[in-house]
C-alpha cells in the first residue's frame, strides 16, 4: 500500500471512528462482558465498564495517535497458532480496547498499555515476529509491517508514516514522485536550519529531489542519525560532567529508548534536550 492511501485510509477511519464514539455514548449501551444476574452487577463490573466510557470519551474527542498494520499469531482452540493481518490504531488517553462496530464496518482502537501495540509500536519493520508475554491474551507474538505516528488528524491528517519515511502535513498533498514518498514541505534559506532524514536509507535520488524539486541546498541535508552521533560526540557526553556508558545495553531497553524517542514530537524533544 503506497503512503497516499494509506493516508486516506486513516483518515477516513478516524472520522468514522469520532462519529461512532459519540453514537456509542449517546445511546444505551448493555453491559460489556458476563454479569451475575442473581446479585447484579460487581463493584469491578462497575470499574469496566467507566473504563470502556472513559476509552470512548477519549476517541470521540481524538480518536487515535498512532497505527500498526501488523501480522499476528492467536493461539488456536486445540490448534495450530492462527495468523492474521491486523490493523490497530491506539489511543495515549485510552485504557480500554474499543471495537467500533457499524454498518459493517469497524475500526480497533486499542488501549495504550495493549501489550500488542506496545510491542509492535517499538519494532523495527525488518525485526520479524516478536513474543507477546502477557497473561490473559491469546495473542502470542506480532511482526510490524508498517507504522505511524500523528500530530493530528482534522480537518486535514498530519503525521509521519513508515516505510517510505513519508511525512504528512495538514493542508499539504501527498504525493509518490519517483518512488520517494513524502509530503510537499517548504524551506527557507534564510532560517539557517537542516533537513533531517529519519529514516535510515535515504539515498542519491531523495537527495536530487528535495535539491531540484523544492531547492533546498545539499549542505543542509542531512540524515538523523549523523546529527545525533555528532551530537552526542561533541555535546552530551560531557554534560554534567558525565561518564560515557561503558556497558551495553540490552536489546529490549535498546527498543525501549528508541520507542520514547519515537514517540515524542518537537516540544517533548526539545524539553528532553534542555534537561
Amino acid at each position: 500500500m503506497m503512503l497516499d492511501e494509506r493516508v486516506q485510509r486513516d483518515q477516513r477511519n478516524a472520522e468514522f471512528a469520532v462519529e461512532t464514539a459519540k453514537s456509542d455514548l449517546s445511546s444505551f449501551r448493555p453491559p460489556q462482558g458476563p454479569v451475575d444476574s442473581r446479585f447484579g452487577p460487581t463493584e469491578h463490573d462497575r470499574s469496566r465498564w467507566s473504563h470502556s466510557d472513559a476509552a470512548l470519551e477519549a476517541i470521540a474527542e481524538e480518536p487515535f495517535h498512532v497505527m500498526v498494520e501488523v501480522y499476528t499469531e492467536t493461539a488456536g482452540d486445540d490448534s495450530p497458532p492462527i495468523e492474521k493481518e491486523q490493523l490497530w490504531y491506539g489511543n495515549t488517553k485510552s485504557s480500554a480496547n474499543v471495537i467500533l462496530n457499524r454498518d459493517g464496518r469497524s475500526v480497533n482502537v486499542l488501549a495504550w498499555s495493549h501489550p500488542g501495540l506496545q510491542m509492535a509500536w517499538s519494532r523495527d519493520i525488518d525485526d520479524g515476529f516478536g513474543d507477546v508475554r502477557a497473561h490473559g491474551y491469546r495473542l502470542l507474538s506480532v511482526e510490524l509491517l508498517a507504522k505511524a505516528r500523528f500530530d493530528g488528524l482534522f480537518p486535514n491528517i498530519s503525521g509521519v508514516y513508515q516505510p517510505g519515511g513519508g511525512s504528512c502535513k495538514a493542508a499539504q498533498s501527498c504525493a509518490a514522485q519517483n518512488g520517494f514518498e513524502s509530503c510537499q514541505t517548504e524551506y527557507d534559506a534564510r532560517s539557517g536550519g537542516r533537513v533531517h532524514f529519519p529514516n535510515v536509507g535515504v539515498d542519491d535520488q531523495a537527495e536530487k529531489l528535495l535539491q531540484n524539486q523544492l531547492d533546498i541546498p545539499a549542505s543542509v541535508i542531512k540524515p538523523v542519525d549523523e546529527f545525533i552521533v555528532r551530537y552526542l560526540d561533541y555535546v552530551w557526553a560531557y554534560k554534567h560532567n558525565a561518564r560515557p556508558r561503558q556497558r551495553r545495553l540490552p536489546r529490549l531497553q535498546t527498543k525501549a529508548r528508541a520507542a520514547v524517542l519515537g514517540l515524542s514530537d518537537h516540544l517533548d524533544l526539545g524539553r528532553l534536550w534542555e534537561e
